[in-house]
């Protein structure tokens, strides 16, 4: 099966699920863990022209024993983090649980609609406060969630955007003209987060972003009705975080459109 059939035959939003949810379910660490080039080109990309905006560690960061993870630590940047990062396709965020789950250290290439510095050192809950209602929702079960899981076991959940171009650093929101209004343009952004314990005061964070043309959705009806689905049951929360009104209502009309095109041919 190709990269793009797989990516359409489970696509995050399968069976219509809401879009603000845990979603998390354990996962071995070769599944987590993983090599992509491309994600590892941009990567180095990023740390050649904009370290300093994607690379931060509080001053008093101890990093935590990954031996575990069987990875090889390069000495190649100043910052534990990096030298971390630089070893897998995913971006790396690390949590002091012990002190309010804070935001400790990151190497962010990929961010969706947010910037690594404008969050070091904040506890989690207020990471997540400028997303319209998370915290509200779902801050209380993330906490116990993280706070009650269990060392060296990965977990994984999965995320995602539409974004109106297929740049993979987005520190913030599209304004109408950059995302214009022609969707057959537009790419489905899925992140792939994980979170393991490798001792009892650090969370790692990771995120692995792929993206797809949107238009090639035509060519999956499962993976077209539950997306409907589950655009019909945003609420105003989530179509806020999504990007706005307008951009849900060109969204959904453009799938329905779509589906009622090649239903009549």
């Amino acid at each position: 099966m190709s990269f793009e059939a797989a990516f359409w035959s489970h696509p995050p939003w399968k069976g219509g699920v809401r879009k603000q949810r845990l979603g998390l379910r354990p996962v071995a660490v070769h599944e987590w863990l993983q090599l992509d080039e491309a994600l590892l080109e941009h990567k180095r990309s990023v740390l050649r022209r904009a370290y300093a905006q994607a690379v931060a560690e509080v001053p008093e960061f101890k990093p935590p024993d990954v031996r575990a993870l069987s990875l090889t630590m390069a000495d190649s940047y100043p910052h534990w983090i990096a030298n971390l990062a630089s070893q897998i396709a995913e971006d790396v965020c690390v949590l002091d649980v012990r002190d309010r789950q804070r935001l400790v250290a990151g190497c962010v290439t990929a961010p969706s609609y947010w910037s690594l510095l404008d969050k070091m050192g904040q506890p989690l809950s207020e990471v997540h406060q400028p997303v319209p209602g998370l915290n509200r929702k779902l801050g209380a079960s993330i906490e116990r969630f993280i706070a009650r899981m269990p060392e060296g076991q990965p977990f994984r959940r999965d995320n995602w955007f539409v974004h109106g171009g297929h740049a993979l650093m987005r520190t913030r929101g599209e304004t109408a003209a950059e995302l214009g209004e022609n969707p057959a343009r537009w790419f489905v952004r899925s992140e792939q987060q994980g979170l393991y314990k490798p001792d009892g005061r650090h969370l790692l964070f990771t995120i692995r972003v792929v993206q797809v043309p949107l238009q090639d959705i035509f060519s999956y009806s499962e993976a077209r009705n539950d997306l409907l689905q589950t655009l019909a049951a945003m609420d105003a929360d989530e179509v806020e975080h999504f990007g706005g009104v307008a951009k849900h209502a060109l969204l959904t009309d453009y799938v329905a459109r779509g589906m009622q095109a090649r239903e009549e041919a």
